[in-house]
C-alpha cells in the first residue's frame, strides 16, 4: 500500500481493491492496536458490556427465556468461503439450543460485507426451516462495513422485536471494520438501547 498502516502490529492488505489494516488471526483492532480476542467455553459467548464470557439465554442450561436474537455474520472477502461456511454451521448449531416460538425465542440473521441485508427475519419459528435458511445464505465477499450491519440490527430490533422480549445481538467477524469510528458510534447505540451484545471472532 502507498500509505503505512496506522494500526500497531497490523498489516496493510488489499481486499477487493480496498486497502485496509488487518490484525493477524486471533486478534482484533482496538484503539489503533491489535488486541488478542477472548476465548470462551463452547456453550458461552463473550459479552462486551460485561467484559467476560457468559451463557446467553437458555443456551446449554435448559432454562426458559424470551429473547429476540440477531446473529450478524461477516461475509467480507477476508473471511473466505470455508470460514464463512463454518460460521453458518456454528449459527445453525447454536440456534438448536433455543426453544423457538411466539412466546419463546425468535432468531434473525443479518449478513454483511460492503452492505448489510436481513437474510432471516424473526418469522422462522421451526428449527428445521431455520437451519435450512441459515445454510442457504450465500457468501458475498467485499469490504468490512460493520457499522452498516449494526445499524441494520438496531433498525430490525426497533421495528420487529417484541416489547416483552430481551433483544440480543451476536456479532461475528474476523477483523476490524473499514469504518472504525462509525462502527464505534453504532456500538455505542447498542449499549444506549440496552441491547445485550456478544462478539465472536471468526478464526480457523
Amino acid at each position: 500500500a502507498s500509505k503505512p498502516c496506522t494500526v500497531r502490529d497490523a498489516e496493510c492488505r488489499n481486499v477487493d481493491n480496498f486497502f485496509e489494516c488487518e490484525c493477524e488471526e486471533g486478534y482484533f483492532e482496538d484503539e489503533n492496536r491489535c488486541v488478542k480476542e477472548p476465548t470462551c467455553p463452547s456453550n458461552q459467548l463473550f459479552n462486551e458490556r460485561r467484559e467476560r464470557c457468559t451463557v446467553p439465554g437458555d443456551l446449554g442450561e435448559g432454562c426458559s427465556s424470551k429473547l429476540d436474537i440477531v446473529f450478524i455474520i461477516d461475509g467480507s472477502g477476508s473471511v473466505g468461503r470455508k470460514r464463512f461456511q463454518k460460521t453458518l454451521e456454528f449459527v445453525a448449531e447454536v440456534s438448536k439450543e433455543f426453544q423457538l416460538g411466539t412466546d419463546n425465542n425468535r432468531i434473525a440473521v443479518i449478513k454483511y460485507s460492503r452492505s448489510a441485508q436481513i437474510e432471516i427475519n424473526f418469522d422462522t419459528l421451526n428449527h428445521d426451516d431455520l437451519e435450512a435458511a441459515i445454510m442457504n445464505i450465500e457468501y458475498e465477499k467485499g469490504t468490512t462495513r460493520s457499522d452498516r450491519a449494526i445499524r441494520k440490527a438496531i433498525n430490525l430490533i426497533s421495528t420487529s422485536a417484541r416489547a416483552d422480549a430481551d433483544p440480543v445481538v451476536v456479532f461475528m467477524t474476523d477483523g476490524a471494520s473499514n469504518k472504525f469510528r462509525a462502527t464505534v458510534k453504532r456500538a455505542d447505540e447498542l449499549r444506549e438501547q440496552n441491547i445485550q451484545t456478544y462478539a465472536i471472532g471468526i478464526g480457523k
